[in-house]
C-alpha cells in the first residue's frame, strides 16, 4: 500500500469515527499531518475546506469539507468527499452526509479510473 492509499484509509477511518462531531472534528489537522495542502474556499456563509495531496509519481488524493448554513430550526448538514485517483482502476471514493451528527447517507461511489 503506497502513501496515497494509507492517508486515504487513515482519513475514511477518521471520518467514520469522528466526522458526527461537527467541523472542528479533527480532520483538517490529520489531512495536514499525513503531508496534505489545505486550501479553505470559504465565504463567510459556508465552510468549504479542500485538502489534497499528490503522489510521488502518480495519483492525488482530495477530501473535499463542505458545510452550507441553515436556519436555526433545520438540523446542520456536512458533506465530506474523499477521492483517491490515479493509483491503478478503478478510483476510489467515498461520501459521508451528516445531519446533526448523525449519518444519513455514506456510500462508497466506483467510477473508472
Amino acid at each position: 500500500m503506497d502513501r496515497l492509499e494509507e492517508a486515504f484509509n487513515a482519513l475514511a477511518a477518521h471520518i467514520e469515527l469522528h466526522g458526527k462531531n461537527g467541523p472542528l472534528n479533527g480532520f483538517i489537522e490529520v489531512g495536514i499531518d499525513l503531508g496534505m495542502l489545505m486550501e479553505d474556499l470559504s465565504d463567510g456563509s459556508d465552510i468549504h475546506q479542500v485538502l489534497s495531496m499528490e503522489g510521488k509519481k502518480a495519483g492525488k488524493l482530495t477530501l473535499i469539507y463542505l458545510m452550507v448554513p441553515v436556519a436555526e430550526e433545520d438540523p446542520l448538514e456536512e458533506n465530506y468527499w474523499l477521492e483517491l485517483s490515479g493509483v491503478g482502476s478503478p478510483s476510489h471514493a467515498k461520501v459521508w452526509h451528516f445531519k446533526d451528527g448523525v449519518l444519513v447517507d455514506r456510500e462508497p461511489i466506483r467510477k473508472a479510473a
